[in-house]
């Protein structure tokens, strides 16, 4: 099964994009999933949609891309649209504590109803972030809970899943929600042995597998690519059936955003 790292970043002036092409090659990443964040500022570099369209024209058997809107603003349904449609993003990401809404906010509910009829996922950050105008309440996933009781149909992939947090009981309880393995996930399970193999293979009588819904992200970008082994090296030593680490290596993200490329072969 080819591997799929759904979750990092590219900053305009922030590193090679080449060096990050080439540790792909190192650790046998098939494709990675490359995040823009709207708004950008000094602080954060240039994450633009258009930034992220540029990397992914240079390598598109290798990169698909997740544009941004803030998804309080009026015309972000339309954006959407038309980076999904005419520029081939495969997926939104938010991140509520940089773009400062609440995800139960009335005035977002356009732009989630526009992913629903695109039929295209939702990255969403939950839990901290080490910015300090972003206020961290805007991360809480129980805020993800109530978003997957609202709108049942909108696609939900928690960021940052937290082997000891909330995030694995959401994504197990809600048909349409599912989980990433990046940053917190690798530094959680080597502490504890035994507990990444608990998580992934959670299940309830009536509820889908968590084993299906847990994807592979590092969170890695140009200027932090020891992120890349660092998750991979998580999953890949967990003591799981075959079968099972390969969907969480890639299966489940090829799923889902239904990625078609020469390196899947």
């Amino acid at each position: 099964m080819p591997i799929i790292d759904m979750h990092t970043h590219a900053r305009r002036g922030r590193g090679e994009l080449s060096a990050f092409i080439e540790e792909m090659d190192r650790l046998g990443i098939a494709m990675a999933g490359l995040a823009a964040i709207e708004p950008t500022s000094a602080e954060m570099g240039d994450s633009s949609n258009e930034f992220i369209h540029e990397c992914i024209q240079k390598y598109p058997d290798r990169l698909f891309g997740w544009c941004s809107v803030v998804p309080t603003d009026p015309a972000a349904p339309a954006r959407l649209e038309r980076y999904v449609r005419e520029m081939g993003f495969k997926g939104l990401k938010l991140h509520p504590p940089i773009q400062q809404f609440m995800p139960s906010d009335p005035m977002a509910f356009p732009t989630f109803r526009k992913a629903i009829e695109l039929d295209v996922p939702v990255l969403m950050h939950t839990g901290a972030v080490n910015i300090q105008k972003a206020p961290i309440r805007y991360g809480d996933p129980v805020e993800i809970d109530e978003l997957c009781l609202a709108f049942p149909d909108l696609k939900i992939v928690l960021a940052h899943g937290e082997p000891l947090g909330l995030q694995p009981y959401i994504a197990q309880k809600h048909p349409n929600a599912y989980m990433d393995t990046s940053i917190r996930f690798p530094m959680v399970v080597d502490l504890i042995p035994g507990l990444g193999e608990r998580v992934i293979m959670r299940t309830t009588t009536g509820v889908a597998q968590l084993r299906d819904k847990v994807m592979l992200g590092s969170d890695a970008a140009p200027t932090f690519l020891n992120r890349f082994k660092e998750s991979l090296d998580a999953v890949r030593n967990l003591n799981l059936p075959t079968e099972v680490k390969d969907n969480v290596l890639g299966g489940n993200a090829i799923r889902l955003l239904r990625l078609q490329s020469p390196a899947l072969r």
